[in-house]
């Protein structure tokens, strides 16, 4: 009789004990904290936003220039109206030309410390001469034309260069049109030019 009570309480004792062990207490009768859900975790901040720094005045003439078809070159930002974009007696420029002078109004406008070269050029077909004043008659014309449109004229010089720096080949037709042009190149924002060319007669 003394054994099945002896094994009762022994049994009585085991369920005590696995009781315990599903019970939030621990051995020695402290609170255990439960485990927060991983959804409860802070994320991570994200990385601050770094702005760029804005485009210097240069920079923002380049790129305005090269918008209209200037090239980067050793003298600065140069933009080229051909031949073909002037009259046959050289006094008038075609209507597309005359368009992308407004333009070029608009940037000096921006930028009133910027200056301009008109350098205007021939073929090696006539004498140096000839040549020469034929390329400043076609600068002038440029100039005055941006003159006429508001831009100061102790901002522009016009140089007739004639036949000089050549562009294409003198032997040909094709060559010889290359050459006949006018070139107009830009200082930066503060006035300043690059490397320039020789000069010739000035206007």
């Amino acid at each position: 009789m003394r054994s099945i009570l002896s094994m009762t309480a022994c049994a009585a004792m085991l369920v005590s004990l696995a009781a315990c062990s599903h019970s939030p207490w621990g051995a020695a009768g402290t609170v255990q904290a439960p485990t927060p859900p991983a959804a409860a975790t802070k994320p991570a901040a994200a990385p601050p936003i770094i702005p760029l720094p804005a485009p210097a005045p240069d920079e923002r003439m380049a790129a305005a220039l090269d918008h209209l078809g200037a090239k980067r070159g050793p003298r600065g930002e140069v933009l080229t109206i051909p031949d073909r974009d002037f009259t046959h007696d050289h006094t008038k420029l075609a209507s597309v030309a005359t368009d992308e002078l407004k333009q070029i109004v608009r940037v000096l406008r921006e930028y009133p410390k910027a200056d301009l070269i008109v350098d205007g050029y021939t073929d090696k077909r006539g004498n140096e001469h000839r040549d020469e004043q034929m390329s400043l008659e076609r600068a002038d014309v440029v100039k005055q034309m941006l003159i006429a449109d508001g831009v100061d004229s102790t901002r522009i010089s016009a140089r007739g260069l004639g036949p000089a720096d050549p562009i294409g080949d003198n032997a040909t037709k094709a060559g010889r049109e290359e050459n006949r042009r006018v070139e107009l190149v830009f200082s930066d924002s503060d006035g300043n030019f690059g490397a320039t060319k020789g000069q010739s007669k000035t206007g």
